[in-house]
Formats: C-alpha cells, sequence, structure tokens
C-alpha cells in the first residue's frame, strides 16, 4: 500500500526545488546588478567631478570682457 501523502510530498519536494533554483538565480542576476550599479556610480562621479571642473574653468572666465571692448 502506497502512503496517500507522497504525492503531495513529491509535489512539495519538485515546488522546493523549483523555489531554490529561482532564488539563485535571482542571486545572480542581483549580483550583476550591483556591480553594474558599482560601475556607473564610479562613472557618475567622474562625470561630476569634470562637470565641477569645467563650471570652474567657465566662471574663472566671466571676469574678463568679451574679445570685442
Amino acid at each position: 500500500m502506497t502512503d496517500p501523502l507522497e504525492p503531495r510530498i513529491s509535489d512539495l519536494e519538485t515546488r522546493l526545488a523549483y523555489v531554490n533554483r529561482m532564488v539563485e538565480d535571482l542571486s545572480s542576476v542581483i549580483a550583476t546588478q550591483d556591480r553594474e550599479i558599482e560601475r556607473l556610480t564610479g562613472q557618475v562621479r567622474r562625470m561630476a567631478e569634470r562637470l565641477g571642473d569645467i563650471d570652474a574653468h567657465l566662471d574663472g572666465n566671466d571676469d574678463k570682457p568679451p574679445p570685442h571692448y
């Protein structure tokens, strides 16, 4: 005689395996996105520094009269 719970246990084991696989996949995606965010954050930081340098350079040129004077 078979255990009446066997089909339910088998179904739960299958679902658990699926959930475990999904967690592993999501963890991998999160790790990839974290690396990409770090890369982009650094890029934005460098661009902000460059814009600040450009802005400071342009502000320094405001003291000079235009060439047509």
